[in-house]
């Protein structure tokens, strides 16, 4: 007998043909097509009317006895109530209707105090405490584990056991309990999924949880707070994959196939299409509760056409004939329509807020992605019409996308999820708000970690948030720890008495006044097979953690941004005993980690010959650059810089920077250059970041309280000092600037404002020290500022199409060797050589 599977699936009823459909019928067949496998679909009908319904199918569901299974999937509620010692759960979404579209005018609407007096009687204390906490807008840090477990602990008969319980309550007091949806049904959903999904089920906890996309991975109480989750996209059951559209298939429809409801916006996109006044006629293919109403619409807007249903030929018929589809859900699942438009050689035309087609179209290179209203997808409706070879070309590329995306690949991925590391990171900041490059670096790096061990990140806050967890993506958490308030009095001690900011430090001198930031990280501890330390200052936590519990000692790693030392000392009094106390604990943690990661071979040599001095040999070091996630970035080309040059009569020149010492020493360099009149004649200085804290008042016109402030700004009136602003913001400077500045002359690590611009195709102006690192090279990637920046800029107005050879180097530059998954597979190659080479097996088997 071969190795057994059970898919388990709700049957609809009425019964529906839809995504979910698709997935179980192509991974049903996928798996019985693999030696040696027998795979069997497992779907009891499971009516939904109502809460009774709803519970009564948990109920169903967990008295299914699996056990002459080998393996049991569930992807999709209730199902994954089943029990089973190998239970994988590959989730396509939540009861969506009582968790992310809840409606919002009833979330924080908790069980009445009647409620709570009707259920005390009729049930366990125990159990009404845990509907209490599953009531709640969303789960605090360790109620849903605490639910499932006090629940648990009274009802050994488990999940079956509690939804019997709950059906009675509200069949003997409907008026009360029976609302769906309404607080009572949220909690109790919320609740079964808890138990489903607990890790200690005493009959049977999923081994392995994975979901259809990021989207789903990310959504807000679908997994448990601890839980690592994998994404893999899923491809399409239809007979898509292996058909060719004819070469001289004329491409003279717009086509939308969907179930016509309300979340899928189909009004939406018809009134773009009247507005976008494109010729070509709009086919709209499906059924569904919003049909009448869209039929209505229709006779309103020429050139639309209600298709109906089509037969699975004569959707892929029309998928072929298609110039592109427009497909523009609110916060889709995952989008299978996108799937086949691609593989049909189609363009998909989707929104910034669809949710799962986000993942897979890429703007301007597979699709068009307008924002959701009806002007913008006007636009895309245009800008994909004009441009038939342009579009045509993202039809090709978005079918060689969908291709990489098998059966093959998904079912290893279901029979074969290899065991990962799971790696504690402590640090003394969160990674957001993303404003300085040490935020980015920890956002950015260890993102790209997440996909070779499992990564659990213990980041102190401040003392005004909140204890709370963030998923970055499914494999890497965030917790972050506000700071006691004996800490903070500590810290502005210092700070005053040292004249700059302590808050690092005082994480090293004063654990034993951050008792909350210690339990989180001993806690965690339990679950780590290693420590990483972000920067040296948490190391002392993790000592003092030690010496209490000898038992959870791990190797540590020490991540260093900087020399920190050196830093420092550019900062803190000579002599000081702070400065002693940041040298010796950087020389503590050299000596005692086991491996040593440096952001640059300039900190790597002073790391060494430091720690040499100090009588202590690194046992291994490696170098992971600083990079930058280019997922979703857009370079320009010189010729739309120089068109933005010629519309405002002047150039831009950009620096970027935190509230940070060598910042502050750029930011004078370029106030003084802004100071020449000749550079006054011709440009603009924008200056983005924290850096501007200290000249904070510089751009406010009523303020005349400070001489120096306006000094300079009579000195230097070209000079925008914006500060902090949105990503988007920041991008649009990036893309318009005529040069990137880096005229840095001091500090440790290395710059990334630089790969930055580079990523951007934005030319550089920088110093040799702040091009430090090795990678990057004067006059091949950068022109140099050598005399005085002034100088190098009226040497820019000069130069003529070197410049965009210089600036297209320095783009590949940072695509080769400065982006996150590139740094981060190196660094695993180098700290886990075993997991790389699991993760290039699966990349082998995965290989179509």
């Amino acid at each position: 007998m071969g190795y057994r599977i059970a898919i388990v699936a709700p049957q609809a009823v009425p019964a529906v043909v839809g995504g979910a459909e698709n997935l179980w019928a192509g991974l049903l067949n996928s798996l019985n097509q693999m030696p040696g496998v027998e795979a069997e679909f497992i779907s009891p009908p499971s009516p939904e009317r109502n809460l009774t319904e709803v519970l009564e199918g948990y109920a169903r569901f967990a008295r299914l006895d699996l056990s002459r299974f080998d393996q049991v999937i569930s992807t999709k509620y209730p199902a994954w109530a089943v029990a089973h010692h190998n239970h994988k759960v590959y989730l396509q979404h939540t009861l969506r209707g009582l968790y992310d579209t809840y409606p919002e005018d009833r979330l924080g609407v908790e069980l009445s105090d009647e409620q709570i007096a009707i259920a005390s009687i009729a049930l366990s204390l125990s159990l009404v405490k845990a509907l209490q906490m599953a009531a709640q807008s969303t789960w605090a840090p360790g109620q849903r584990h605490r639910a499932a477990e006090i629940v648990f602990a009274v009802n050994p008969d488990g999940i079956a056991s509690v939804s019997q319980q709950l059906l009675s309550v509200i069949q003997e007091f409907p008026h009360e309990f029976a609302a769906y949806p309404g607080p009572f049904a949220r909690a109790c959903v919320r609740l079964l999924d808890a138990m489903c999904f607990f890790i200690d089920r005493p009959d049977g906890a999923p081994q392995s949880f994975g979901a259809i996309s990021e989207t789903v991975a990310k959504r807000q109480d679908y997994f448990p707070q601890e839980a690592m989750v994998w994404v893999e996209h899923h491809p399409t059951s239809m007979a898509i994959a292996a058909s060719q559209a004819p070469a001289d298939i004329p491409r003279d429809l717009i086509v939308t196939a969907s179930r016509l409801e309300h979340p899928k916006r189909i009004d939406m996109l018809m009134r773009a299409y009247a507005k976008s006044g494109v010729p070509l006629p709009f086919w709209i293919i499906g059924t569904g509760p919003q049909q009448d109403e869209l039929a209505s619409l229709a006779q309103t807007i020429p050139g639309i056409e209600m298709k109906g249903r089509l037969s699975e030929a004569e959707l892929l018929a029309a998928y072929q004939r298609a110039l592109f589809v427009p497909f523009a859900p609110k916060d889709e699942d995952y989008g299978l329509i996108t799937i086949e438009a691609f593989l049909s050689g189609t363009a998909v035309l989707t929104t910034s807020d669809s949710g799962g087609p986000t993942e897979l179209v890429v703007h301007k290179q597979s699709g068009w992605i307008s924002g959701p209203t009806e002007d913008s997808l006007a636009q895309g409706f245009q800008a994909l019409s004009i441009n038939r070879e342009s579009t045509i070309a993202m039809g090709k590329a978005g079918q060689q996308f969908a291709q990489k995306i098998t059966w093959p690949r998904l079912t290893h991925r279901l029979l074969a999820s290899p065991k990962r590391k799971k790696i504690l990171v402590i640090n003394t900041f969160p990674t957001e708000p993303t404003t300085s490059g040490g935020r980015l670096r920890m956002k950015g790096l260890y993102s790209a970690l997440a996909s070779y061990v499992d990564i659990h990140m213990v980041s102190l806050g401040s003392d005004r948030t909140t204890h709370h967890l963030r998923r970055h993506s499914p494999r890497f958490v965030e917790e972050i720890v506000p700071a006691n308030p004996q800490f903070r009095e500590k810290e502005r001690t210092l700070t005053k008495r040292v004249g700059a900011s302590c808050g690092d430090i005082a994480v090293s001198l004063f654990p034993e006044t951050l008792p909350d930031y210690i339990r989180a990280v001993r806690h965690a501890i339990h679950d780590a097979d290693e420590v990483i330390c972000a920067h040296p200052y948490a190391y002392p936590v993790f000592e003092k953690i030690i010496q209490q519990h000898p038992d959870l000692a791990r190797p540590v790693i020490y991540e260093a941004h900087n020399v920190e030392s050196y830093l420092k000392g550019a900062i803190y009094p000579k002599g000081s005993p702070e400065l002693h106390a940041v040298a010796a604990l950087e020389i503590r943690l050299l000596r005692n980690a086991r491996s040593m990661i440096a952001c640059s071979q300039p900190d790597l040599d002073t790391l060494k010959k430091m720690a040499a001095s100090q009588g202590v040999m690194l046992k291994s070091t490696v170098i992971a650059n600083n990079g930058l996630d280019l997922t979703n970035l857009t370079p320009e080309d010189q010729r739309a810089r120089q068109q933005t040059i010629e519309t405002i009569g002047r150039r831009i020149a950009l620096f970027m920077g935190s509230d940070h010492g060598p910042n502050h020493e750029a930011l004078d360099a370029i106030i003084q250059a802004a100071s020449d009149p000749d550079i006054q004649k011709d440009w603009d200085f924008v200056v983005l970041g924290s850096v501007v804290q200290p000249y904070k008042r510089f751009n406010d016109a009523h303020d005349t309280t400070d001489a120096p402030i306006e000094s300079i700004r009579t000195k230097a009136p070209t000079v925008r000092l914006l500060g902090v602003v949105s990503e988007d913001e920041k991008s649009l400077w990036l893309q318009h600037a005529t040069v990137g500045l880096n005229p840095i002359s001091s500090g440790s690590g290395t710059n990334l404002k630089l790969a930055e611009y580079a990523a951007y195709g934005l030319p550089v102006l920088s110093t040799a020290f702040g091009a430090r690192g090795g990678l990057w090279a004067a006059g091949e990637h950068y022109v140099e500022i050598k005399d005085s920046l002034a100088s190098a800029l009226r040497q820019i107005q000069e130069m003529d199409t070197s410049i965009e050879s210089i600036a297209e180097n320095a783009k590949q530059l940072v695509l080769e060797h400065l982006n996150w998954p590139v740094i981060a597979r190196h660094l695993a190659v180098s700290l886990w050589p075993a997991e790389s080479r699991a993760d290039q097996t699966l990349q082998a088997v995965f290989a179509d």
